[in-house]
């Protein structure tokens, strides 16, 4: 069985390299097609085949010094006239190589993957596609037609979610047969630089002493950081030593949480670290935490939760998309409603107050990475996928 991932613009990049990895060592001859990651090298001791066939004018060392380019709604156009040259290179590659499955991650513009889709069909290759996000209820028509014409057109579907499949099946009217199922995996190739949490807190300037509650990712509106910030002070009154430990890669401007932050007073109380955080690092941060929040206001799936758990941390999370579905309430963490603060906080200064029960949910948490969320166990699933593909 030979498959080629593609993830064009690389959104998923751990996901990417952890899948292709497991589904190697299941027996798959698996190749990875995608563009240079903007944020960070990511290294391949693997020695994964990894073809960058997409928006390779980013790496050229002109563009990528120029800041403009970094700017979310120039890159976009940017890439946007890039991409059909781009998928011509890709149809290229499957021309010559024509492997058993196309598997695509992400669709980027959905015109032209029609179009691949199309080509594809035209060769006998199956088409596998992972829907991470389905478009929302609201969306526009347009768009909604234009994925579920997509998704038609693949001969399997995969999310990562019970909640996602519903989603497919009742608002694109698919086939349930046709959707499969398989969760994400954790982030075990990633986890290096492992410490102790108080070395890790050190390291952070928060005294070992002292509970840490962890908000991280990339910063939007609908990642709730403001419901969180607001939630604090209540955490405070429970717990006086608690510090707010914001690690954020913003695609908005902090400002009006700076604004928020000093409304409410405890500015000494919460730690900011704005910017990517790179994979080596990404262990101080989760290892100095003592509960990992997303408080987010939507979300498909998340994930920093599977960072978390993979780190052996419980997790405070909301109850929107696919978020409840991965958490074993009282087990694995806490979910409560979206935009309830006093919720938020009583469910974090709850963790917070019981070290001992915070241990075990922790350590449960990384069972769950270790078991539900194996990767021999997510590449053996997908690849009974390209099989019922390639039978069809």
């Amino acid at each position: 069985m030979r498959a080629l991932l593609v993830d064009p613009s690389n959104y998923t990049p751990y996901y990417d390299y952890s899948l292709c990895k497991a589904l190697r060592e299941a027996g798959c001859e698996a190749e990875l097609v995608t563009s240079p990651f903007l944020y960070d090298d990511l290294p391949n001791p693997d020695g994964l085949p990894i073809h960058y066939l997409f928006y390779r004018g980013f790496r050229l060392p002109l563009l990528s010094r120029l800041p403009f380019t970094r700017a979310p709604e120039l890159r976009k156009a940017l890439k946007a006239l890039e991409y059909p040259f781009d998928l011509l290179a890709l149809v290229q590659y499957l021309k010559a190589h024509k492997p058993d499955i196309l598997h695509l991650q992400w669709a980027v513009f959905p015109p032209f993957d029609r179009l691949l889709f199309r080509q594809v069909k035209a060769w006998g290759i199956k088409l596998v596609y992972t829907v991470h996000e389905p478009p929302p209820a609201d969306a526009a028509r347009r768009r909604r037609r234009a994925y579920a014409a997509l998704c038609q057109a693949a001969d399997q579907i995969i999310v990562p979610s019970e909640w996602g499949k519903l989603q497919l099946v009742k608002g694109l009217a698919l086939d349930p047969a046709r959707v499969r199922v398989i969760p994400l995996g954790n982030l075990d190739d990633f986890r290096s630089h492992v410490v102790e949490r108080e070395q890790a807190k050190e390291a952070l300037g928060i005294h070992p002493a002292e509970s840490a509650v962890l908000f991280f990712g990339r910063l939007m509106p609908h990642k709730g950081l403001d419901v969180l910030i607001r939630a604090f002070p209540m955490v405070k009154d429970r717990i006086p030593g608690a510090k707010l430990l914001i690690a954020a890669n913003p695609v908005e401007s902090f400002s009006r949480y700076e604004r928020l932050i000093a409304q409410l007073g405890p500015v000494k109380d919460i730690i900011v670290h704005l910017g990517f955080v790179p994979q080596e690092d990404l262990g101080t941060y989760f290892c100095a935490a003592d509960v990992v929040a997303l408080p987010y206001i939507q979300a498909y799936h998340s994930a920093v939760l599977h960072t978390a758990y993979t780190f052996g941390r419980p997790v405070v999370t909301t109850a929107t998309g696919g978020l409840p579905g991965d958490v074993e309430e009282g087990k694995s963490g806490f979910v409560v409603p979206p935009r309830n603060e006093e919720a938020l906080a009583e469910a974090i200064a709850t963790l917070l107050a019981d070290v001992e029960k915070r241990n075990e949910m922790g350590q449960y948490a990384c069972h769950l990475a270790e078991t539900r969320h194996a990767w021999p166990r997510i590449a053996k699933a997908t690849l009974e996928v390209y099989r019922g593909a390639v039978s069809e």
